[in-house]
């Protein structure tokens, strides 16, 4: 759907906009006003969960804590405590482990 409505591909029939022809809009226009967050998971091998959820952030700009709440409001902080040795540890150091 989403493609759809990016306009990477056409509709064969139907509206997809309030009953507008999508296809009658700028495509410039349309593309500038749709903002979307991929929901596709990525891990970086050889840093850890904490490292891995704070990748994108600037240095200095955020705490632990910070990493903890975004991992709550995720739904993920209980799953992330019971690997402990992953929060702080790397992946690849843990894998070697096993």
């Amino acid at each position: 759907m989403a493609q759809l409505l990016e306009r990477f591909y056409d509709p064969n029939q139907g509206h997809l906009i309030g009953g507008h022809d999508i296809l009658a809009l700028n495509l410039s226009w349309l593309r500038s006003q749709i903002g979307r967050v991929n929901q596709e998971t990525t891990l970086v091998l050889g840093l850890s969960i904490a490292e891995n959820m704070s990748y994108g952030c600037l240095p200095g700009t955020f705490q632990q804590t910070d990493i903890i709440d975004a991992a709550r409001r995720a739904h993920c902080h209980n799953f992330i405590e019971l690997l402990p040795q992953l929060v702080e540890e790397s992946f690849s150091a843990a894998r070697q482990d096993d």
